[in-house]
């Protein structure tokens, strides 16, 4: 039973009015606002720095969720596991993977909505030995039997947990020197010979600058981040991962437009089966609002836009001048 307030005089029949009313709102107010907790991490990750309150945002007030950090991806779906009133962001292949370690059922958690993507790019030394990111399994390989061991330097978003997803497909890639770094910081190593290869994991909708840093670096060259046992896992069910794309959006350089195929992972909002109808109902909406906000080009971006197709009218008509095809 709601408590109104004590009743006033009939002359101020107005005022019993609004207090009627805002009695009634503040009984019915939790029957409408599904409420829990979102949780993504590491604290530093964009998933937890920019995607997450989008979508917190984005699910607002029909939804009403406090955004809560985690160490890792794995403690959030740890949380969201035990409780169907949590959600977490997380990468679909990383939600495969955690539900086959702890051998979950099949519709246990379920992966709603691409907000973003996780994609893999690999950057090795302009003129070097490496020719192909299957090179460093063969190296690698080889090392087992006394040669050096070839090295890869790791950066982005939470990369070591990612290349322990591609180890599980790919165990030629377990034989590595793992160094840890910047971008920038081992970018510098890569182009002067002292690392072979550079792993960046990113987001192309936020971490767009650093691309177009890598791809336009004259000392650096782009392998495209697949072998032969990646390639197999990405066309299957299991993996989370697909071969796509990650060019770079900024890039004036007009024979730097091809993009190179590459893996990504989708990222999006993990539930249990049983999360509340109305969640899940609302998930697919907030989904589309968050991607759409991430994926808006930049006042940047769009003189990008404009000055790369200023090069490439001026390029196409240089080479028409000249005959080339």
């Amino acid at each position: 039973m709601t408590n109104f307030p004590p009743r006033p005089a009939p002359k101020s029949a107005l005022w019993l009015a609004l207090a009627i009313w805002i009695g009634a709102s503040a009984s019915v107010a939790p029957a409408w606002a599904g409420e829990g907790t979102l949780y993504a991490g590491p604290e530093q990750d964009p998933v937890f720095g920019d995607i997450a309150p989008e979508l917190v945002t984005a699910l607002f007030p029909g939804q009403r969720f406090k955004l809560q950090p985690q160490p890792s991806t794995a403690a959030a779906l740890d949380h969201v596991a035990a409780d169907p009133a949590a959600a977490a962001v997380a990468d679909l292949a990383s939600t495969l993977d955690y539900a086959a370690r702890h051998a979950l059922p099949p519709e246990r958690l379920e992966f709603s909505g691409e907000l973003a993507h996780r994609c893999l790019l690999v950057f090795t030394q302009r003129g070097g030995w490496l020719h192909s990111f299957a090179d460093l399994t063969a190296a690698a390989a080889g090392a087992a039997a006394g040669a050096p061991r070839p090295s890869l330097g790791l950066a982005g978003a939470d990369p070591a947990v990612t290349l322990a997803l591609l180890q599980r497909f790919d165990p030629g890639l377990a034989g590595l020197d793992v160094q840890a770094g910047t971008p920038a910081q081992l970018a510098a190593r890569v182009a002067r010979g002292q690392v072979d290869a550079l792993l960046l994991v990113a987001y192309p909708e936020l971490d767009q600058s650093t691309i177009d840093q890598l791809m336009d670096n004259a000392k650096l060259t782009r392998l495209p981040a697949v072998t032969r046992l990646l390639a197999l896992a990405a066309a299957g069910p299991d993996s989370g991962f697909t071969l796509s794309t990650a060019a770079s959006a900024g890039s004036l350089l007009p024979w730097k437009s091809d993009p190179e195929p590459t893996l990504c992972t989708p990222v999006g909002v993990v539930t249990r089966d049983d999360a509340a109808a109305a969640l899940r109902e609302a998930l697919p909406a907030a989904g589309q609002k968050v991607a759409a906000v991430l994926r808006k080009p930049s006042l940047t971006e769009h003189a990008y836009g404009a000055a790369r197709g200023a090069v490439h009218d001026a390029f196409s008509a240089m080479r028409g001048w000249l005959g080339t095809p």
